[in-house]
């Protein structure tokens, strides 16, 4: 069934690709010219109809006279529940749905010529309704529950796509393509010169080519870009409940994914646990679906993701996003901006958690002056056009010979057909290199070092050779390893031409000047891309899989525990390996990094509390660029827990000017996340937001020489209990710093679980700062700075879902304890006393309608003196729309012992 509606229900789509689609019509009202349908089945029932069969005969009869190269049956089924009679034959309608797909199948083998076709079924049960209708009064009487099962008929249905062996393009067909071994021949456009040589495949290829070309549209390959994109979106992303959300995924991959499915969960639980809903899509991951949200409940969110399986059952998806639940309807948008609004996501990635192995090339195809109303059709996907006429579509596509399939409508319906074939080598290798020489000798007189600023040869009215070496290469070698290189030794004399290779030089100020902002640099639409990032004269990436080593530019990857959270951005070897093995929540089993470098930088870790506004200023300027990782966090107001954690990503979330040091986010970022706390204990209420950017920068004077080298080691002994350990070690002069820590993690369930973490840290670290107003004011927070200063950190953690105990329980308990020697100092953890903090946290749902929930901490420190604070609320839902709250707190600060604190700018 064509999306726009455009094409007709029964017609033949045909697409020189591979296959032409063909649908059978939903149910419908007759219309002249259409193709016999198959009628809707009985409610609760799988069983062909004398008229379905007739028409399926009729469909295998046609289908007989035509290249067919494979059929997909898929079925469905109503929003009815099953009856007691249909659950003991299906047990749900996914079940049924399946049952009539495969009984269609069953019925097609039997007719001739369809025995021998690839034939496969699916079900998607009641996930893609195309009916609205209303069962308020549908048992009132036979006339009303006969208007109710008729509403319902378009429902019952099942779906036929079958495949077409690909066509020559229209301009190319005829040609009789037969490869000769001929040893010379001449064609111009893939028409010989001699008109008694035969067509063969490169003729029609050359053929296709310029047909593309005239149709200003483009097919690239990369055998080398293979950066796996999923994403999914929802439109709208708030609604109330009863109404209908159309989700909409994205997936550059689809070669490689065998199942997909839409997962949907309550707000703020793990998405490792069983979700409330889960909804079959396409494994194509490019078919949007509607989902109607269940009335009842008091979550004033969800939370949504997609997950993509391979043949091997492992699993990516995306990370989980918010959908609000609004107490009223909301308004209706115009069609136009709902189909904007449903791309939105279209190309983004959001990949959280990726398994699948992909490999191969990506084929991208993109095109211009589409005419208005004109349609396209890339590899059988429907490909947006902007409102210029501009399309782009791109795959990852394995390595072997593929078909790759065009289809251009324009707005009066014209058709244009292209097919491509594309060959994707297992090997294949970019590169470039140059060198340069130059000889000479110069009269000079006075002060020339002075003047240029710097010495040289040809500053000595001597003979003098320079010389300069350069390279970049990339390509796959045996055994599926990746290797990226290159070398730049710049201009110097032809004796030093290979030494110091290791050196590095960070200032580079014309990499940091926004040519848009100043002057224009390239003088066209051209953007740059660093491959191989390095402050160095070398740079060189060996990776298979998850597995990699290399010298160069890198972030570090000591993250996953609370104690000892380390990022930056270095330059040095840094070796990773994750197993291809995973635990059945999607971790890897096995988790190896380990670090050695000399950045030349200094790092610096600053936290910024949200001021409303999108403008933040960090401390230094000359910022090393890519260096930056900035996140927003949002931290319970009472512990200072952080609660959640968004990385953001740069172009998308955020811009900043490396030069000046200052940071624009695109949304602004308010002082408080929420507001969900029933009383307020300040001026504002909720849990404080915090934006927080770790980055390295260049002093202006001093020369940086430290080694900086550490590593971590994860390892899940099974599916339920981890160990890991972590080490980090500086030797800056003003900054030596040497962190060790290990961690334990023994769950029963994603919400049932304990972890303990140890850490010692000697020296005082680089420290970090703070600010209230955007940057313009920093205060250091206070720790102990002795560079001999030994503190050892623990900390442990609860929970348990009262679930994993009786399933007729519900609820959640968490607690928290977290102990701090006077000293101790790792990011997000300085102390400057010995402190110690615990606390305990409840959710209890009683029934459906009454909630409480129950919230206590404590911290005290040995020389500030210690604080409690305590929060109980009671939640009843009176209507869907209404709810009445009642909540007491109690805040405990008689231990609080008077000190003035010292702060620096």
């Amino acid at each position: 069934m064509r999306p726009d509606g455009n094409t007709p229900p029964s017609a033949e789509y045909r697409v020189t690709a591979d296959e032409t689609l063909v649908l059978l019509p939903r149910y419908e009202p007759e219309k002249p010219g259409l193709l016999e349908r198959i009628a809707p089945f009985d409610s609760g029932w799988h069983f062909l109809t004398k008229k379905d069969r007739q028409n399926l005969a009729d469909l295998a009869k046609r289908l007989s006279k035509k290249p067919v190269s494979r059929i997909e049956i898929t079925g469905f089924a109503d929003e009815q529940n099953l009856t007691s009679i249909s659950s003991q034959r299906y047990e749900d309608n996914q079940k049924l749905s399946e049952a009539r797909a495969k009984e269609t199948e069953v019925f097609l083998r039997s007719q001739p010529g369809m025995q021998d076709l690839p034939i496969t079924t699916k079900g998607q049960g009641n996930a893609q309704s195309v009916t609205k209708c209303d069962a308020t009064h549908s048992h009132s009487s036979a006339e009303a529950n006969k208007a109710y099962q008729a509403c319902l008929a378009p429902d019952r249905r099942v779906e036929i796509a079958v495949w077409y062996q690909p066509t020559a393009p229209k301009g190319c067909q005829g040609k009789n393509a037969v490869d000769s071994a001929e040893p010379f021949r001449v064609s111009i456009d893939g028409a010989p010169m001699d008109p008694r040589d035969g067509s063969n495949s490169a003729d029609q290829t050359r053929c296709t080519d310029v047909a593309l070309e005239r149709q200003d549209i483009q097919v690239k390959f990369d055998g080398l870009e293979i950066t796996p994109t999923l994403n999914v979106t929802a439109y709208p992303d708030g609604a109330a409940r009863g109404e209908t959300v159309t989700f909409s995924p994205y997936s550059n991959y689809r070669a490689f994914i065998q199942k997909a499915e839409l997962r949907i969960f309550a707000k703020g639980v793990s998405t490792q646990t069983e979700p409330l809903a889960i909804v079959p899509m396409e494994a194509s991951a490019d078919k949007s679906i509607a989902w109607k949200i269940p009335p009842g409940g008091q979550e004033d969110g969800l939370q949504y993701l997609l997950r993509v399986y391979d043949k091997n059952g492992r699993f990516d998806e995306t990370k989980p996003k918010l959908l609000r639940l609004l107490g009223d309807r909301p308004p209706l948008t115009e069609p136009q901006n709902q189909k904007r609004e449903e791309l939105i996501g279209y190309g983004e990635n959001h990949l959280g958690i990726h398994n699948i192995d992909v490999t191969g090339g990506s084929v991208t195809i993109s095109g211009t002056n589409m005419k208005p109303g004109g349609k396209v059709m890339a590899m059988n996907s429907d490909v947006p056009v902007d409102r210029e006429g501009k399309f782009a579509y791109r795959q990852i596509l394995p390595a072997g010979d593929h078909k790759i399939a065009v289809t251009t409508t324009d707005g009066d319906g014209q058709m244009q057909e292209f097919y491509r074939p594309i060959t994707v080598p297992s090997n294949d290798w970019f590169y470039v290199g140059m060198g340069d020489l130059t000889l000479g000798q110069n009269n000079v007189s006075g002060p020339a070092d002075l003047v240029t600023g710097q010495s040289s040869d040809r500053n000595k009215g001597t003979f003098y050779a320079d010389s300069r070496a350069a390279f970049y290469a990339k390509g796959k070698v045996q055994d599926g390893w990746q290797l990226t290189s290159s070398a730049d030794t710049q201009e110097q004399p032809v004796k030093d031409l290979f030494s110091n290779f290791a050196d590095k030089n960070p200032r580079y100020l014309l990499r940091r000047i926004d040519p848009n902002a100043y002057y224009p640099v390239y003088g066209d639409d051209s953007t740059t891309l660093e491959d191989a990032p390095t402050q160095g004269k070398f740079y060189v990436r060996m990776e298979k899989d998850d597995t990699k080593v290399m010298w160069g530019n890198f972030q570090t990857q000591i993250t996953g525990t609370d104690l000892i959270d380390y990022r930056r951005t270095l330059y040095g070897a840094n070796a990773e390996h994750k197993s291809q093995e995973v635990t059945k929540f999607g971790e890897r089993r096995t988790e190896i990094n380990g670090f050695a470098a000399d950045p030349g930088t200094l790092s610096s870790l600053e936290e910024f509390r949200g001021t409303g506004g999108s403008l933040y200023y960090l401390r230094s300027q000359d910022v090393t660029i890519g260096s930056e990782r900035v996140r927003i966090e949002v931290r319970d107001r009472d512990s200072g827990i952080v609660l959640s954690s968004k990385e953001l990503v740069y172009g998308q979330d955020y811009e900043i000017n490396y030069l000046q040091g200052r940071i624009i986010l695109r949304e602004p970022l308010s002082s408080n996340a929420d507001g969900s706390g029933l009383i307020s204990s300040g001026s504002l209420s909720g849990n404080p937001a915090f934006l927080v950017a770790g980055y390295e920068y260049t002093p202006s004077v001093t020369k940086i020489d430290s080694l900086v080298n550490g590593g971590r080691v994860s390892q899940w002994l099974n599916d339920y209990l981890r160990l890991g350990a972590t080490s980090y070690n500086q030797d800056h002069s003003d900054e030596k710093q040497d962190l060790k820590g290990a961690d334990v993690i023994a769950r029963y369930s994603p919400e049932t679980y304990l972890k303990l973490e140890s850490a010692k840290s000697e020296g005082a670290g680089t420290g970090a700062l703070s600010s209230q107003n955007g940057g313009f004011i920093f205060n250091t927070i206070p720790q102990t700075r002795r560079s001999s200063v030994n503190a050892n950190a623990y900390r442990a953690e609860t929970a348990l879902n009262l679930k994993d105990v009786d399933d007729s329980m519900a609820g959640k308990l968490t607690s928290y304890f977290l102990n701090r020697g006077d000293g101790f100092s790792s990011p997000g953890q300085l102390t400057n006393e010995q402190t110690t903090q615990s606390g305990v946290a409840a959710d209890l749902p009683l029934g459906e309608r009454l909630n409480f929930t129950l919230k206590g901490d404590q911290k005290r420190g040995r020389t500030t003196g210690g604080v409690k604070s305590g929060e109980a609320a009671a939640n009843y839902l009176l209507t869907p729309e209404n709810t009445v709250s009642l909540a007491m707190r109690s805040d405990d600060r008689k231990g609080v012992k008077r000190r003035q604190q010292r702060y620096s700018e």
